[in-house]
């Protein structure tokens, strides 16, 4: 909590981050100080439940499936499109979706479709915006179709 100024503390702020330099403890050190961090969670962090461990059982599942874990006033979220992301918030309800469009690829045809998303991955994506498009487009080809460009 050193890093954020004392005035931004105790308004309500929330703050969206990746799983890069956000330490484990920061979640429930700033909700104390009644502001919240959503964000994500590498899939090796030890702070993962266990209940959420288990990736080889839930990547086999259909696309834009999840499973929650609420622990104390956190709620774990895990979502599954490409991969499975894993992302932590205070403030989100684990059961709570929204739907939203998205453009699909249906036979090599792209329609936009209603599909049910969590709120916390639509809220999240919102607010990361082009921060997070990097971290996307990374994840998404292996490090050998990146470097061969080079």
């Amino acid at each position: 909590c050193d890093v954020i100024k004392q005035k931004h503390l105790h308004q309500g702020y929330r703050i969206f981050t990746d799983s890069f330099y956000t330490p484990s403890h920061l979640s429930t050190d700033l909700l104390h100080q009644r502001t919240f961090l959503i964000r994500a969670m590498k899939r090796t962090s030890s702070t993962m439940p266990s209940c959420l461990k288990d990736l080889e059982l839930f990547e086999k599942v259909s696309a834009r499936d999840f499973r929650w874990h609420r622990d104390g006033a956190l709620v774990y979220l895990q979502w599954k499109e490409c991969k499975t992301a894993t992302i932590i918030s205070a403030i989100h309800k684990g059961s709570a979706t929204e739907r939203c469009a998205w453009t699909v690829n249906e036979r090599s045809l792209y329609k936009k479709k209603m599909v049910v998303q969590p709120m916390v991955i639509w809220d999240y994506n919102s607010n990361m915006g082009d921060v997070d498009k990097s971290n996307q487009i990374l994840n998404k080809y292996g490090w050998s179709v990146l470097m061969a460009q080079f």
